[in-house]
């Protein structure tokens, strides 16, 4: 993981608001195959809401 930003949705308080950066598509794959992201998955405390890809500026969209 490159970098993490926790923080509080302003019109919901009690949601979370969790972005994650990652190096690449297998980095992303490879945390969701981890055990302890298996557990938070599994405890169902969480939902993912949403999720997406952008590339750098200048980097060939494939």
């Amino acid at each position: 993981m490159l970098e993490c930003l926790a923080t509080y949705d302003d019109k919901d308080p009690q949601r979370v608001v969790l972005l994650e950066s990652y190096q690449d598509r297998a980095a992303i794959e490879a945390h969701f195959t981890m055990p302890h992201t298996q557990v938070f998955i599994d405890s169902q405390v969480a939902e993912l809401v949403q999720a997406f890809e952008t590339k750098q500026k200048g980097e060939a969209v494939l």
